[in-house]
């Protein structure tokens, strides 16, 4: 891309961070001086005056070449699920404390805008999870970009969940649910509840309980090409089916799940002096030795 070529950014960012207002007024500002054009997502009407055009958070892809993101790693799933299959590239920018997915630094805005002005960047492409559920469940979001969790709901009583695999049954879990997680999750609830750290680029699903009532229950590395079908055994009726963290819908008691790739991925800018396994070591100190005690 061509440093004169005008550019349209669309922006969302956590109006709850610190400093965001500052990193809006900043790259809003770069994109003006720079002849390119920005919609910002309108629930941030407050926070900037008179920068960019406000539109509803679902219609900036239609308007942008790229999505700056400004937050954390939810702002970021919160704009992916705004993106979907518009495939529009998602720059993130940290403003919160780990950042898996919005790895450039704050203190890198402008550099980084200045790198796509001149092409200096790679797009990188991940996997997404679709989910099918039974009709009393809304279809019309079930899209992830980190992962869907199959739990007990508000009740803290075991559930039991059949597993097939391409109508293999696998086996039932027994536990406070489980974790059906893309590549780019198995960092994230997958991780903390005992799962692989799967390279992010990867075609692959991975299947993690929560707290299993056995020894024997462990996590799962299966082909990004696989289809899931969960079947849900809960005593008290009821269980949640939540989205990247960020929409749950109630399940019933013999509800049934299937879960496989969807037909589309989404695209991250990445820079070519940027390594997953630097963030794992910086941020997940990955191979640091413990300290022992004199």
């Amino acid at each position: 891309m061509t440093k004169n070529k005008s550019i349209s950014f669309g922006i969302i960012a956590n109006p709850k961070r610190q400093r965001v207002t500052d990193a809006i007024r900043r790259v809003t500002e770069w994109i003006k001086d720079n002849g390119h054009s920005c919609f910002i997502d309108e629930e941030l009407v407050s926070v900037v005056k008179d920068k960019c055009k406000f539109l509803p958070k679902s219609l900036l892809a239609n308007n942008a070449d790229f999505m700056v993101t400004l937050g954390g790693d939810g702002t970021f799933l919160a704009t992916a699920r705004a993106v979907e299959e518009s495939s529009v590239p998602i720059l993130g920018i940290n403003l919160g404390s780990l950042g898996f997915l919005t790895q450039q630094s704050e203190e890198k805005l402008i550099d980084s805008m200045e790198r796509i002005q001149s092409g200096d960047y790679e797009i990188e492409q991940r996997m997404i999870l679709r989910a099918e559920a039974d009709p009393e469940v809304d279809h019309r979001n079930l899209f992830a970009l980190n992962d869907m969790v199959v739990d007990r709901g508000a009740l803290s009583r075991l559930i039991t969940i059949q597993v097939s695999a391409d109508g293999d049954y696998i086996c039932s879990y027994r536990a406070d649910g489980l974790i059906i997680a893309t590549p780019t999750g198995s960092t994230a609830y997958s991780l903390a509840a005992g799962g692989p750290i799967v390279y992010p680029t990867t075609e692959a699903i991975v299947v993690t309980p929560i707290c299993p009532h056995s020894l024997t229950q462990r996590s799962l590395v299966l082909s990004g090409d696989t289809e899931l079908e969960l079947v849900v055994e809960s005593e008290h009726g009821e269980a949640s089916l939540t989205v990247d963290g960020q929409k749950a819908y109630p399940l019933l008691s013999g509800h049934r799940i299937v879960i496989n790739k969807a037909p589309y991925k989404q695209k991250l800018v990445r820079f070519s002096d940027s390594s997953f396994f630097e963030v794992l070591r910086t941020k997940l100190h990955l191979g640091r030795q413990p300290i022992i005690g004199r």
